[in-house]
């Protein structure tokens, strides 16, 4: 992750110190501010001076109804000949929105617990997925590593014999398998910006006010940019912070005047306190999967281990 010098110039002294935004989220950006842009007028909004007389005649339980999209008079509904739709009185519109918004907003919980839970089967088929891929890029590279290395031995002999036709025709036909390999690496895409909260902004600050070493020597605040990528995104920021400061201590504790590294109890935060997932912890149907193309791939001992340890870290990365 490139780090930026964020050294900040003060023009005129001031009481509190400004602290320049963390570089280690230089690609995020800071949500704007809203304090002192809102204002505070509720006044009714208008399209027209037509509907702003029309308003000031209103009671006020049609006015209530106003609120909620009601028009009276003006409402302007068509049926299919043209002919023009009675509209609602306040109180029947009103009355409407009683009875109906329940039942509206019964149906808006049930539509997002079932579209959460199809992003969870989604997000779960995805992932067993990518295991079998896996496996398949496993036996796929096997397999290939096999015809080159065919090849070669057959290109040794052939050079051994003094065949040129021979060695040119192996020539061509290692040619032609290099052309068609498969790739299973996926294609980089740009990530978008990820925008930083409040809350992460006032974590950041707080932070690099307590760690003053981070703009002040680039050799740490480096280390600490790069260590911080390798960090999970799902340990929570602050905990990622916490470690910065602990692997910053233990590396240079002799620049900051540390003699002794801080001790790390068993079962520390983050990194250490993560299960460490077996192949038993995998869903039955991912383990079914993997060991269906384990046969059908011929797998020896040493590829089955291997076809293990990328099932679980494919998955439960």
């Amino acid at each position: 992750m490139p780090v930026i010098d964020n050294t900040v110039e003060f023009e005129e002294p001031k009481l509190e110190k400004e602290i320049p935004a963390n570089p280690m989220f230089e690609n995020m950006e800071e949500e704007e501010s809203l304090e002192g842009e809102i204002e505070s007028d509720f006044s009714v909004k208008f399209k027209s001076e037509k509907e702003e007389k029309y308003y000031d005649t209103l009671s006020d339980e049609e006015k209530e109804a106003w609120s909620g999209g009601w028009r009276g008079k003006l409402f302007r509904g068509f049926y299919k000949d043209g002919t023009p739709k009675p509209y609602k009185t306040a109180e029947e519109f009103l009355s409407f929105q009683k009875s109906h918004t329940p039942v509206l907003n019964e149906r808006n919980r049930k539509l997002t617990a079932e579209k959460s839970s199809l992003e969870r089967q989604m997000a779960e088929m995805q992932k067993q997925m990518n295991v079998m891929l896996s496996v398949q890029k496993l036996a796929y590279e096997e397999k290939a590593q096999n015809k080159f290395q065919s090849l070669d031995e057959a290109e040794e002999s052939a050079i051994l014999e003094g065949d040129v036709a021979k060695v040119r025709d192996i020539q061509k036909k290692r040619s032609e398998l290099e052309k068609n390999k498969i790739s299973f690496e996926e294609p980089e895409v740009e990530k978008p910006k990820t925008q930083i909260s409040r809350d992460e902004k006032v974590l950041f600050d707080n932070w690099t006010a307590d760690n003053t070493w981070f703009h002040q020597d680039k050799v740490m605040q480096a280390a600490a940019a790069a260590y911080f990528g390798d960090l999970s995104e799902r340990i929570s920021l602050e905990e990622r912070l916490e470690m910065v400061s602990d692997e910053i201590k233990s590396r240079f504790g002799d620049k900051l005047g540390i003699t002794k590294a801080p001790k790390v109890e068993s079962g520390a935060r983050g990194m250490s306190s993560r299960k460490q997932y077996t192949y038993g912890d995998l869903p039955k149907a991912t383990k079914d999967g993997c060991e269906q193309l384990a046969k059908k791939f011929n797998f020896n001992e040493t590829q089955i281990k291997q076809m293990k340890d990328n099932a679980v870290k494919t998955y439960f990365n």
